[in-house]
């Protein structure tokens, strides 16, 4: 439907009304308006008037561009709380997505973490719930896979590590280096892993980086193995996750603490 002021100027100019859908019924395009006008003077043989019909007409296309455009209403997506969606997801709902960020942003429906990323977030009693760790990585890296890896998964494995890292460390096959999403920088590093990493698979990842860990590879072969008599790891687990993602020092050390000489 035309705005007023428009709709106004336009009846002065044209000297007769644009026809105006009632409410809750599609608006009528200015093509459809034109198009009525003309059919009204069939059988005239007016020069003038079909003249003056044509300037009417290039003075709406002036107006609004393509004869045929309807206003439409603002596009309002049903979103997931707590999801991350990148811009491109938006198109669901609209042929200009950047615009519509940046509109869901202003209504508080959207929160930007990173360019081109922005979350629905989830509010709880307490307030607004940032998105988690696994759903911004899947955002992020568009689906590919990842694990999630560091002092956290390497402390509860019980081998006597107490690191701390502030920046979650994340393996993936996209992207390497460190990136700030949400206020909170990640580090990631493409390099080779399971499907769906096991706790032996874990234990050569922190034999691999024994020093981030603050750790001695000494001291964590001699808890590894007494772990190994107490049966909390798969041993033939464990010796396939050193072959395939050790090198040969941790293949080495994965093989005394099994009590044997080699992987």
């Amino acid at each position: 439907m035309f705005r007023p002021p428009i709709r106004d100027a336009l009846r002065r100019e044209l000297r007769w009304p644009i026809p105006l859908a009632p409410p809750g019924q599609p608006a009528m395009s200015a093509q459809s308006a034109v198009n009525g006008r003309l059919m009204g003077v069939r059988g005239r043989s007016s020069g003038c008037l079909l003249e003056g019909l044509a300037k009417r007409r290039r003075l709406l296309y002036y107006f609004f561009g393509k004869l045929d455009t309807v206003m439409t209403s603002p596009a309002h997506p049903t979103l997931e709380p707590g999801r991350v969606y990148r811009t491109r997801e938006l198109q669901a709902w609209s042929s200009n997505a950047p615009r519509l960020a940046k509109r869901l942003m202003r209504e508080g429906q959207l929160a930007q973490i990173a360019n081109g990323l922005y979350a629905h977030l989830q509010i709880s009693r307490f307030g607004a719930v940032p998105p988690t760790d696994d759903e911004i990585m899947r955002a992020f890296l568009e689906g590919g896979p990842f694990v999630f890896t560091g002092p956290d998964r390497w402390n509860a494995l019980g081998l006597g590590t107490t690191a701390v890292f502030a920046t979650p460390l994340v393996y993936n096959t996209k992207r390497s280096g460190t990136f700030e999403l949400g206020g909170r920088p990640y580090r990631l590093r493409r390099v080779p892993f399971p499907e769906k990493p096991s706790p032996e698979w874990f234990v050569v990842d922190l034999l691999e980086h024994a020093d981030e860990a603050g750790a001695s590879r000494a001291e964590l072969t001699t808890a590894l193995s007494h772990s190994l008599a107490r049966n909390r790891f798969d041993r033939d687990r464990l010796r396939e996750m050193a072959k395939r993602y050790g090198a040969r020092s941790t293949q080495a050390l994965v093989a005394l603490a099994l009590g044997g000489n080699s992987v």
